[in-house]
């Protein structure tokens, strides 16, 4: 499933930041700290977005 059916499925607004965040974490086979994913986002990295993410 792609992060724009996700994000549809889930009752959530699609947006860079939201969609970044969901195909950083379907790439990885591990968990990620917030940290990780913030590095891997760059510039579009939004807290506020990423918590209610």
């Amino acid at each position: 499933m792609n992060a724009t059916d996700i994000l549809k499925r889930s009752g959530l607004k699609k947006s860079a930041q939201r969609i970044a965040i969901i195909n950083i974490l379907q790439n990885h086979l591990v968990p990620l700290k917030e940290d990780e994913i913030k590095d891997e986002m760059g510039e579009i990295y939004d807290r506020i977005t990423f918590y209610r993410t």
